[in-house]
């Protein structure tokens, strides 16, 4: 199988534009990555949104309870460290180049797809169990005046939070990305048949 960019150098000599398929299939693939990549972004902008008002609260409110500052101390290196995993994946997906060799690209997006479903399956399940232990420190304060009933209701709001997060909104999103992933893949192999094929493009 020829290089892509050897490809496009023959095709350049010999005046002759690449394939009409390859290079739809390479527009397709970019889209899809700008759109998913996009919700990344959005991701990671609005955690360190949270992160920054963590930080206010821990250094503007004077707390009384220890476990008040351990949550909020828990609650932040969970979001950053979340936020760092989804900024390698961010940047390592957008550096792929749909136009090298179609079997290294999809060496590449394997590993993005297998990291991927690492950061949506274990990775968010210890994410969100963290988060809602500092959730939990935190209401200890909080609630600490309100009556018993209020505050099973809170820390009831906390459990039934971590569950809707994990177990809905955590695999529907990881699902809807999986499918974002699949079909970009789906393309560069589709792309490496068309590519495969030399002699259909008339090249020896």
């Amino acid at each position: 199988m020829k290089d892509f960019d050897s490809l496009k150098n023959i095709w350049k000599q010999q005046e002759v534009k690449p394939p009409a398929d390859v290079e739809a299939l390479v527009s397709k693939a970019k889209r899809i990555r700008r759109e998913y990549s996009s919700k990344i972004m959005v991701k990671i902008l609005a955690l360190s949104l949270s992160v920054v008002t963590l930080i206010w609260l821990f250094f503007t409110i004077k707390f009384e309870s220890v476990f008040t500052y351990i949550g909020m101390g828990l609650m932040s290196v969970t979001i950053v460290s979340f936020i760092f995993l989804s900024l390698w994946h961010f940047m390592f997906f957008n550096n792929i180049d749909f136009t090298e060799n179609p079997t290294n690209t999809l060496k590449k997006l394997e590993k993005v797809y297998s990291f991927q479903k690492l950061l949506k399956t274990k990775l968010f399940f210890i994410y969100a169990v963290v988060l809602s232990i500092g959730l939990g420190m935190y209401f200890i304060e909080a609630t600490a005046s309100f009556s018993l009933a209020v505050k099973l209701s809170v820390y009831g709001s906390t459990f039934l939070w971590f569950l809707v997060s994990y177990f809905y909104i955590g695999k529907r999103q990881a699902a809807k990305e999986e499918k974002r992933l699949q079909i970009i893949i789906d393309a560069i192999r589709q792309m490496e048949v068309e590519m495969s094929g030399d002699e259909c493009l008339g090249i020896k």
